[in-house]
C-alpha cells in the first residue's frame, strides 16, 4: 500500500510532515515531497508519477492554502487518478473548505468521504482512523464525513440567499 500526501502552504507542510511520520511509523508507505522529491528532476512528471503508483491519494486541506503551481499540478494528476479508480481522501483541517476541484469530481447523487480535524484531540483520533482505513482494518464509509456536493451546494446557497436578504433589509430601512 502506498499513499500520495499532497498539501499547502506552510500549516499544511508541517502537518504533513507529522501525518507522514504517523503513517510510516505504521508501516505504510508514502510519498511525501520533502522526503521523495530528487533535486534537479522534473517535478511534473516525477509527480504523476507517485500519484499513479499510489493506492491512495491525501489532500491535507488547511484553511486559507491557496492552489500554487505545484498543487495545481497536484490536483490535475490527482482528478485523472481518481477517475482511473484511485481512491481520493480529503482531510479537512479547521475551518478549511472543500476545494472546488473536490466538488468537480462529485456528481450528482454522489458523495466523498473526507476527514474533518478540528483540534488536537480530533488529530489524534481522526489520524488513527485514517491509519486503519489505509491498512483495510476499517471502511472509509463508515468512519469519514459523508460529503454531498448537492446537498453542501444547497445549503450554501440558502445561506448566501439568506446573508443577502439581510443586507437588503438594512438598506431598506435607511
Amino acid at each position: 500500500m502506498s499513499v500520495f500526501i499532497s498539501y499547502s502552504g506552510s500549516e499544511g507542510a508541517k502537518l504533513a510532515e507529522r501525518l507522514n511520520q504517523t503513517l510510516v511509523q505504521q508501516g505504510i508507505s508514502t510519498w511525501f515531497d520533502r522526503q521523495d522529491i530528487t533535486p534537479g528532476k522534473p517535478f511534473r512528471p516525477t509527480l504523476e508519477e507517485a500519484i499513479r503508483n499510489a493506492d491512495d491519494i491525501i489532500f491535507l486541506i488547511t484553511p486559507g492554502s491557496g492552489a500554487s503551481e505545484w498543487q495545481r499540478a497536484e490536483w490535475q494528476a490527482a482528478i485523472e487518478a481518481v477517475w482511473k479508480g484511485k481512491r481520493l481522501i480529503p482531510v479537512l483541517v479547521g475551518h478549511a473548505e472543500i476545494p472546488s476541484f473536490v466538488r468537480s469530481t462529485v456528481g450528482p447523487g454522489q458523495s466523498v468521504q473526507v476527514f474533518h480535524i478540528g483540534d488536537q484531540q480530533d488529530w489524534d483520533r481522526e489520524v488513527g482512523r485514517l491509519v486503519q482505513v489505509l491498512t483495510k482494518k476499517l471502511d472509509l464509509n463508515a468512519v469519514a464525513h459523508n460529503f454531498n456536493s448537492t446537498e453542501e451546494d444547497k445549503a450554501r446557497q440558502k445561506q448566501w440567499l439568506d446573508d443577502l436578504k439581510g443586507v437588503a433589509k438594512t438598506f431598506e430601512t435607511h
